[in-house]
Protein backbone atom coordinates (compact mmCIF):
# COMPACT_ATOMS: atom_id res chain seq x y z
CA UNK A 1 0.00 0.00 0.00
CA UNK A 2 1.56 3.86 -0.84
CA UNK A 3 1.21 6.06 1.41
CA UNK A 4 1.37 9.29 1.15
CA UNK A 5 2.79 12.26 3.38
CA UNK A 6 1.72 15.39 3.37
CA UNK A 7 2.96 18.75 4.27
CA UNK A 8 1.46 22.49 5.48
CA UNK A 9 2.71 25.05 7.28
CA UNK A 10 0.75 26.97 9.67
CA UNK A 11 1.10 28.62 13.02
CA UNK A 12 1.02 26.46 16.14
CA UNK A 13 0.31 27.28 19.36
CA UNK A 14 4.09 27.20 21.40
CA UNK A 15 4.69 24.03 23.33
CA UNK A 16 5.22 24.00 27.18
CA UNK A 17 4.65 25.70 30.08
CA UNK A 18 7.00 28.04 32.32
CA UNK A 19 8.21 25.43 34.37
CA UNK A 20 6.78 22.01 32.70
CA UNK A 21 8.98 19.76 31.55
CA UNK A 22 9.49 21.10 27.91
CA UNK A 23 9.77 19.88 24.77
CA UNK A 24 9.54 22.69 22.78
CA UNK A 25 13.15 22.79 21.50
CA UNK A 26 13.60 19.55 19.61
CA UNK A 27 10.38 20.81 17.34
CA UNK A 28 9.76 23.72 14.97
CA UNK A 29 6.97 24.91 16.88
CA UNK A 30 6.09 27.69 14.15
CA UNK A 31 5.49 24.99 12.00
CA UNK A 32 2.66 22.49 11.42
CA UNK A 33 2.80 19.06 8.94
CA UNK A 34 0.98 16.05 8.50
CA UNK A 35 2.03 12.90 7.84
CA UNK A 36 0.21 9.77 7.29
CA UNK A 37 1.41 6.03 7.73
CA UNK A 38 1.24 2.35 9.01
CA UNK A 39 1.53 2.18 12.74
CA UNK A 40 4.49 -0.22 13.60
CA UNK A 41 4.84 0.62 17.16
CA UNK A 42 2.64 1.75 20.24
CA UNK A 43 3.77 3.52 23.41
CA UNK A 44 0.91 4.79 25.76
CA UNK A 45 3.10 5.75 28.90
CA UNK A 46 4.16 9.00 30.60
CA UNK A 47 5.60 11.80 30.14
CA UNK A 48 4.96 10.73 26.30
CA UNK A 49 3.09 8.92 24.57
CA UNK A 50 4.59 7.43 21.38
CA UNK A 51 4.15 6.38 17.59
CA UNK A 52 6.24 4.75 14.61
CA UNK A 53 4.77 5.06 11.14
CA UNK A 54 5.91 3.59 8.35
CA UNK A 55 5.75 6.65 5.54
CA UNK A 56 6.08 6.65 2.07
CA UNK A 57 7.40 9.51 0.66
CA UNK A 58 6.91 11.59 -2.53
CA UNK A 59 9.79 9.59 -4.08
CA UNK A 60 8.67 6.35 -3.47
CA UNK A 61 10.91 5.52 -0.23
CA UNK A 62 9.54 3.92 2.70
CA UNK A 63 10.49 6.01 5.79
CA UNK A 64 10.04 5.74 9.99
CA UNK A 65 8.67 8.62 11.45
CA UNK A 66 8.57 9.14 15.18
CA UNK A 67 5.56 10.23 16.80
CA UNK A 68 5.20 11.93 20.30
CA UNK A 69 2.80 13.10 22.47
CA UNK A 70 1.40 14.35 25.84
CA UNK A 71 1.09 12.45 28.82
CA UNK A 72 -0.31 9.29 28.70
CA UNK A 73 -2.67 10.14 31.91
CA UNK A 74 -3.95 13.63 29.49
CA UNK A 75 -4.84 11.38 26.00
CA UNK A 76 -6.52 8.53 28.13
CA UNK A 77 -9.04 11.60 29.72
CA UNK A 78 -9.45 12.96 26.17
CA UNK A 79 -11.08 9.08 25.36
CA UNK A 80 -7.56 7.51 23.81
CA UNK A 81 -7.65 4.17 25.25
CA UNK A 82 -4.90 1.20 24.62
CA UNK A 83 -7.24 -0.46 21.66
CA UNK A 84 -7.71 3.39 20.05
CA UNK A 85 -4.64 2.65 17.85
CA UNK A 86 -3.52 -1.02 16.83
CA UNK A 87 -0.10 -2.27 14.82
CA UNK A 88 -0.63 -2.02 11.39
CA UNK A 89 -3.45 1.09 11.49
CA UNK A 90 -3.40 3.69 8.70
CA UNK A 91 -3.39 7.49 11.04
CA UNK A 92 -2.81 10.75 10.18
CA UNK A 93 -1.03 12.92 11.99
CA UNK A 94 -0.72 17.02 12.63
CA UNK A 95 1.99 18.51 14.69
CA UNK A 96 5.54 20.34 14.84
CA UNK A 97 8.50 18.82 12.87
CA UNK A 98 11.91 18.14 14.80
CA UNK A 99 14.59 20.09 14.48
CA UNK A 100 17.30 17.79 15.13
CA UNK A 101 17.67 15.99 12.25
CA UNK A 102 15.21 13.13 12.84
CA UNK A 103 12.19 12.46 11.25
CA UNK A 104 9.92 13.43 14.03
CA UNK A 105 6.23 14.71 15.01
CA UNK A 106 5.13 16.72 18.02
CA UNK A 107 1.42 15.72 17.46
CA UNK A 108 -1.05 17.86 18.03
CA UNK A 109 -4.12 15.63 16.65
CA UNK A 110 -4.26 12.32 15.39
CA UNK A 111 -6.65 10.75 13.31
CA UNK A 112 -7.75 7.43 13.03
CA UNK A 113 -9.12 4.43 11.14
CA UNK A 114 -13.08 5.17 10.68
CA UNK A 115 -12.34 9.18 10.80
CA UNK A 116 -12.37 9.42 14.50
CA UNK A 117 -10.29 12.50 15.86
CA UNK A 118 -8.10 13.11 18.98
CA UNK A 119 -5.90 15.76 20.38
CA UNK A 120 -2.77 13.86 21.68
CA UNK A 121 -0.65 16.76 22.98
CA UNK A 122 -1.46 18.09 26.30
CA UNK A 123 -2.84 21.36 25.36
CA UNK A 124 -6.62 21.76 24.17
CA UNK A 125 -6.23 22.03 20.37
CA UNK A 126 -9.70 22.83 18.33
CA UNK A 127 -10.41 19.95 16.19
CA UNK A 128 -8.62 20.51 12.71
CA UNK A 129 -10.44 17.61 10.24
CA UNK A 130 -13.51 16.86 12.13
CA UNK A 131 -15.67 17.00 14.55
CA UNK A 132 -13.31 16.20 18.25
CA UNK A 133 -14.36 13.02 19.70
CA UNK A 134 -16.01 13.72 22.77
CA UNK A 135 -14.23 12.94 26.41
CA UNK A 136 -15.25 9.61 28.25
CA UNK A 137 -18.11 10.44 30.82
CA UNK A 138 -17.10 10.26 34.40
CA UNK A 139 -19.78 7.87 36.10
CA UNK A 140 -22.51 9.84 38.04
CA UNK A 141 -21.30 7.34 41.60
CA UNK A 142 -18.16 8.80 40.87
CA UNK A 143 -18.99 12.40 40.51
CA UNK A 144 -21.32 12.05 43.70
CA UNK A 145 -18.91 10.31 45.63
CA UNK A 146 -16.79 13.13 44.97
CA UNK A 147 -19.08 15.76 45.84
CA UNK A 148 -20.30 13.61 49.54
CA UNK A 149 -16.01 13.61 50.31
CA UNK A 150 -15.13 17.49 49.29
CA UNK A 151 -14.03 19.77 51.85
CA UNK A 152 -12.82 23.12 51.30
CA UNK A 153 -9.62 22.89 49.80
CA UNK A 154 -9.88 19.14 50.35
CA UNK A 155 -10.54 17.58 46.96
CA UNK A 156 -8.77 17.17 43.32
CA UNK A 157 -8.20 20.14 41.48
CA UNK A 158 -7.53 20.52 37.81
CA UNK A 159 -5.44 23.09 36.30
CA UNK A 160 -7.16 25.15 34.20
CA UNK A 161 -5.26 26.29 30.57
CA UNK A 162 -2.47 28.48 30.65
CA UNK A 163 -0.62 30.60 33.01
CA UNK A 164 -2.76 33.79 34.73
CA UNK A 165 -1.90 37.44 35.08
CA UNK A 166 0.72 38.34 37.77
CA UNK A 167 3.79 35.97 36.31
CA UNK A 168 7.27 37.78 36.54
CA UNK A 169 9.47 35.64 35.10
CA UNK A 170 13.19 34.67 36.12
CA UNK A 171 15.59 37.66 36.05
CA UNK A 172 18.89 35.86 36.16
CA UNK A 173 22.08 37.08 37.77
CA UNK A 174 25.01 37.57 35.31
CA UNK A 175 26.75 34.02 36.66
CA UNK A 176 23.24 32.63 36.35
CA UNK A 177 22.64 34.01 33.37
CA UNK A 178 26.25 32.22 31.90
CA UNK A 179 25.42 28.95 33.16
CA UNK A 180 21.92 29.09 31.99
CA UNK A 181 23.70 29.63 28.39
CA UNK A 182 25.72 26.65 28.75
CA UNK A 183 21.98 24.96 28.84
CA UNK A 184 21.95 21.95 26.73
CA UNK A 185 18.25 20.13 26.99
CA UNK A 186 19.25 17.10 25.24
CA UNK A 187 21.76 16.45 27.86
CA UNK A 188 21.48 18.42 30.80
CA UNK A 189 17.16 18.04 30.89
CA UNK A 190 16.56 15.53 33.95
CA UNK A 191 13.21 14.70 32.77
CA UNK A 192 14.97 12.93 29.41
CA UNK A 193 15.75 10.69 31.83
CA UNK A 194 12.48 10.21 34.11
CA UNK A 195 14.13 12.64 37.01
CA UNK A 196 11.36 14.37 38.59
CA UNK A 197 11.72 17.69 38.90
CA UNK A 198 12.09 19.87 42.08
CA UNK A 199 9.86 22.72 43.32
CA UNK A 200 8.55 25.37 42.15
CA UNK A 201 8.48 23.13 38.43
CA UNK A 202 7.43 20.19 40.56
CA UNK A 203 3.44 21.79 40.29
CA UNK A 204 3.63 24.09 37.55
CA UNK A 205 2.39 21.56 35.02
CA UNK A 206 -0.99 20.54 33.93
CA UNK A 207 -2.06 17.69 35.89
CA UNK A 208 -4.28 17.25 38.40
CA UNK A 209 -3.50 17.95 42.36
CA UNK A 210 -4.74 17.24 45.48
CA UNK A 211 -5.08 18.15 48.60
CA UNK A 212 -5.42 15.81 51.83
CA UNK A 213 -6.36 16.58 55.26
CA UNK A 214 -4.12 14.90 58.08
CA UNK A 215 -5.27 16.98 60.64
CA UNK A 216 -1.91 19.06 61.78
CA UNK A 217 -0.43 18.76 58.34
CA UNK A 218 -1.55 18.89 54.82
CA UNK A 219 -0.53 15.61 52.07
CA UNK A 220 -0.58 17.59 48.73
CA UNK A 221 -0.32 15.27 45.88
CA UNK A 222 0.61 16.10 42.54
CA UNK A 223 -0.28 13.92 39.67
CA UNK A 224 3.11 14.46 37.24
CA UNK A 225 6.08 12.60 38.57
CA UNK A 226 3.82 10.89 41.68
CA UNK A 227 4.99 13.78 43.88
CA UNK A 228 4.14 13.56 48.05
CA UNK A 229 4.30 17.09 49.62
CA UNK A 230 3.76 17.36 53.14
CA UNK A 231 2.69 20.50 54.58
CA UNK A 232 2.88 20.85 58.42
CA UNK A 233 0.47 23.42 60.02
CA UNK A 234 1.38 23.29 63.50
CA UNK A 235 4.69 24.43 64.85
CA UNK A 236 4.90 21.54 67.32
CA UNK A 237 4.61 18.73 65.19
CA UNK A 238 7.04 20.32 62.48
CA UNK A 239 10.57 18.74 61.80
CA UNK A 240 13.21 20.82 63.99
CA UNK A 241 15.75 19.73 61.56
CA UNK A 242 14.00 19.58 58.18
CA UNK A 243 15.60 17.33 55.38
CA UNK A 244 16.86 18.53 52.27
CA UNK A 245 15.46 18.02 49.01
CA UNK A 246 14.18 18.43 45.91
CA UNK A 247 10.95 19.38 47.22
CA UNK A 248 11.70 21.14 50.24
CA UNK A 249 10.11 21.77 53.44
CA UNK A 250 6.83 23.52 53.88
CA UNK A 251 4.92 25.34 56.86
CA UNK A 252 1.83 26.27 55.67
CA UNK A 253 -1.14 28.68 57.59
CA UNK A 254 -4.47 29.89 57.00
CA UNK A 255 -5.63 33.30 56.00
CA UNK A 256 -9.47 33.75 55.62
CA UNK A 257 -10.03 31.31 52.25
CA UNK A 258 -6.16 30.98 51.58
CA UNK A 259 -3.62 28.31 52.71
CA UNK A 260 -0.19 29.70 52.51
CA UNK A 261 2.90 27.94 52.47
CA UNK A 262 6.50 28.78 52.91
CA UNK A 263 9.27 26.71 51.42
CA UNK A 264 12.56 26.07 52.16
CA UNK A 265 15.31 23.60 52.02
CA UNK A 266 15.38 22.90 48.16
CA UNK A 267 17.90 20.95 46.78
CA UNK A 268 17.47 21.20 43.45
CA UNK A 269 20.11 23.00 40.76
CA UNK A 270 17.10 24.41 38.24
CA UNK A 271 13.96 27.04 38.76
CA UNK A 272 12.26 26.01 35.89
CA UNK A 273 13.03 23.67 32.43
CA UNK A 274 14.85 26.16 30.49
CA UNK A 275 17.89 25.28 32.75
CA UNK A 276 17.45 28.86 34.87
CA UNK A 277 19.85 27.73 38.11
CA UNK A 278 18.65 27.87 41.59
CA UNK A 279 20.70 27.79 44.76
CA UNK A 280 19.87 26.03 47.95
CA UNK A 281 19.14 29.61 49.23
CA UNK A 282 15.96 29.72 47.33
CA UNK A 283 12.60 30.60 49.39
CA UNK A 284 9.46 30.29 47.87
CA UNK A 285 5.72 31.15 49.20
CA UNK A 286 2.89 29.80 47.83
CA UNK A 287 -0.83 30.82 48.16
CA UNK A 288 -3.60 28.90 47.38
CA UNK A 289 -6.67 30.83 47.36
CA UNK A 290 -10.30 29.08 47.20
CA UNK A 291 -13.31 30.67 45.55
CA UNK A 292 -16.32 31.43 47.98
CA UNK A 293 -18.37 29.02 46.18
CA UNK A 294 -15.41 26.21 46.46
CA UNK A 295 -15.10 25.33 42.60
CA UNK A 296 -12.39 27.18 41.62
CA UNK A 297 -9.02 27.71 43.09
CA UNK A 298 -6.34 30.78 42.29
CA UNK A 299 -2.38 29.54 42.39
CA UNK A 300 0.63 31.39 42.89
CA UNK A 301 3.99 31.01 43.68
CA UNK A 302 6.82 33.68 44.24
CA UNK A 303 10.19 32.68 44.37
CA UNK A 304 13.26 34.37 45.86
CA UNK A 305 16.86 33.42 45.30
CA UNK A 306 19.67 36.07 46.77
CA UNK A 307 22.09 34.21 44.56
CA UNK A 308 20.71 33.87 40.97
CA UNK A 309 18.27 36.53 40.68
CA UNK A 310 18.20 39.86 41.14
CA UNK A 311 14.62 39.76 42.14
CA UNK A 312 11.49 37.44 42.98
CA UNK A 313 9.91 35.03 40.01
CA UNK A 314 6.45 34.51 40.16
CA UNK A 315 4.14 31.67 38.51
CA UNK A 316 0.09 31.95 38.96
CA UNK A 317 -2.97 29.96 37.57
CA UNK A 318 -6.35 28.80 38.12
CA UNK A 319 -7.56 25.43 39.21
CA UNK A 320 -11.43 24.10 38.64
CA UNK A 321 -13.05 21.32 40.33
CA UNK A 322 -14.48 18.99 38.43
CA UNK A 323 -15.53 16.14 40.60
CA UNK A 324 -14.74 12.54 39.72
CA UNK A 325 -11.20 13.63 38.33
CA UNK A 326 -8.90 11.21 40.33
CA UNK A 327 -4.75 11.93 40.20
CA UNK A 328 -3.65 8.78 38.50
CA UNK A 329 -0.25 7.30 39.23
CA UNK A 330 2.69 8.77 36.67
CA UNK A 331 4.87 6.00 36.76
CA UNK A 332 7.41 7.76 34.66
CA UNK A 333 8.92 5.44 31.76
CA UNK A 334 11.52 5.73 28.78
CA UNK A 335 10.75 4.72 25.20
CA UNK A 336 13.69 2.48 24.13
CA UNK A 337 12.94 2.67 20.49
CA UNK A 338 16.72 3.35 19.26
CA UNK A 339 16.02 6.01 17.63
CA UNK A 340 16.00 9.13 20.14
CA UNK A 341 14.12 12.25 19.38
CA UNK A 342 16.52 14.04 21.62
CA UNK A 343 19.53 13.49 20.28
CA UNK A 344 22.17 16.28 18.56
Amino acid sequence: MRLICTLTTVALVPLGAPGHHSTGGFYDTGTTIEITGAVTEVFWRNPHVGLTLEVVDDAGETELWEIEGGAWNTVQRRGITPETVAIGDEVRVAGAPGTRGVKAVWASHIQIPGGEEFTLSDRPYPPRWTEASPAPEISAGTVAAAAETANGIFRVWSPSRGFGGGFRPPAPTVEAQALKDQWDQAVDDPGLRCEAPGMPNAILNPYPIQFIDEGDRIRLLIEEWDGNRMIYLDPATTPADPSVDRLGHSVGRWEGNTLVVEIDHVSWPYLDAQGTPMSDAVTMVERFELSDDETRMEYQVTVTDPVYLTAPAAWRRSYSWIPGTEVKPFDCTLRETGRSVYEN
